[in-house]
């Protein structure tokens, strides 16, 4: 097996805290647990990062950044999910932090660290999140689609082929987005 660069390392490393510090929080966060998911020495980890602090604090701005980076990507609604489901599929971590922030993170430091984050993704597709009642449908809407894309990647068995894997996801949370499209506002959905 080839030995990984030192991106390649410190990129594993985020990622596996981010996954990390989404399932335990910040509390229960340890630096072993990231080596043991990481098959890295806890020396290794602390060289890279100094503390478990650092580390924590970089998992989170790691995720800031790429969040961010995702509003560089011009396109429909469906280029953006694609390349939301890119970045998701290649790094699971990160997907499940940010839903942690939305989700179950309320009220703790590393909740506030993400807001940026948080914040792009639901800017990402138009929402504001200082205002979320200024489309409710489209905000729920976003949050239905970030919930899906959250739970293809994290606990669906890999049963596709990566492509098709994609293929699926971006289809699916398309498919979400799209719904109710064409109503207006107020307006009830019969369910029979």
């Amino acid at each position: 097996m080839p030995r990984r660069t030192t991106t390649e390392t410190t990129e594993a490393i985020l990622d596996n805290a981010a996954g990390l510090l989404a399932s335990l929080g910040p509390r229960d966060l340890s630096v072993q647990a990231v080596a043991d998911a990481t098959s890295l020495a806890k020396s290794s980890i602390l060289y890279h990062f100094g503390s478990r602090q650092g580390l924590l604090d970089a998992a989170v701005q790691q995720c800031v950044r790429e969040a961010v980076g995702l509003t560089e990507v011009t396109g429909d609604d469906r280029a953006r999910l694609r390349a939301l489901a890119e970045l998701s599929l290649s790094r699971p971590g990160w997907i499940r932090l940010v839903i942690a922030g939305v989700t179950n993170l309320h009220g703790t430091e590393v909740a506030a660290g993400l807001r940026p984050a948080i914040e792009a993704l639901y800017g990402l597709f138009g929402v504001d999140i200082e205002n979320p009642l200024a489309d409710p449908d489209r905000a729920m809407r976003v949050t239905g689609t970030l919930g899906a894309l959250a739970i293809f990647v994290i606990d669906a068995p890999p049963l596709l082929p990566p492509a098709a894997r994609l293929q699926a996801v971006e289809d699916v949370c398309a498919g979400i987005l799209e719904a109710g499209r064409g109503r207006t506002a107020g307006t009830a959905v019969a369910v029979s």
